[in-house]
């Protein structure tokens, strides 16, 4: 069976700490355990992802189409790390830039990290995958200073079902994730087989939910579209 994108939202997770300092709870074996209690702002900030979107709960509104610049280049140089909670795909060919819709200004991606089990659910029902495509706000210079603002980070998420009918770039990453799974490999960056567009981790985003976060792993700064 494959996974392909079910649905687009905008939302956020990246990771700033060390791999021995927090830790996810067992959605495998069950899916109702408690989340642990990270401390900080992650217990006690008042605008913290996930959330689980419900459409009957949303305002409805109406943007500019989003931009997507050079997402439809293929990749040939990307690397992919096992940084201990996810896998990450960084080192891209082409600069990817983000506007239109609500957003103000451009948005250039950092990285592409992966959740098995979705982070969000979409009402009520939790998915296989969830792929992050993590953006920062260009007038920052990096990650750890955009995070120190409410317009900083802009992440699309997209949550995946499974079907019959393969995804190429999903398939283009599990082909090296035998490269990076062991313990040993943690931390130590591979080159990704074959070559993939981004766009292709993509659904239509004709229609999509969208709202002000969080980062989904600590500091969990409400930094985020």
């Amino acid at each position: 069976m494959h996974l392909i994108a079910l649905s687009l939202i905008v939302c956020c997770s990246v990771s700033f700490s060390w791999a021995n300092e927090w830790g996810y709870p067992d959605l495998d074996n069950n899916q109702d355990e408690p989340f642990p209690k990270w401390g900080g702002l992650c217990d006690s900030g008042k605008k913290q992802s996930p959330i689980n979107l419900h459409v009957k709960g949303a305002l409805k509104g109406e943007f500019d189409a989003l931009k997507f610049e050079n997402y439809d280049e293929h990749q040939k140089n990307l690397r992919m790390v096992n940084n201990g909670h996810s896998i990450q795909l960084s080192g891209f060919d082409h600069e990817l830039t983000l506007s239109g819709g609500a957003l103000l200004q451009d948005f250039v991606v950092e990285q592409i990290h992966m959740h098995w089990w979705s982070e969000h659910t979409i009402n009520d029902i939790r998915y296989p995958l969830e792929v992050h495509i993590v953006h920062r706000n260009n007038i920052y210079p990096n990650m750890t200073m955009a995070a120190n603002f409410k317009d900083g980070i802009v992440v699309i998420g997209v949550l995946y079902h499974v079907s019959n009918t393969p995804n190429e770039a999903i398939g283009s990453i599990i082909k090296s994730l035998g490269a990076v799974k062991s313990y040993d490999s943690m931390n130590k960056p591979v080159l990704v087989a074959d070559s993939l567009a981004v766009d292709d981790l993509v659904p239509s985003v004709e229609n999509y939910f969208t709202y002000a976060g969080s980062l989904t792993t600590p500091t969990c700064a409400e930094a985020v579209t």
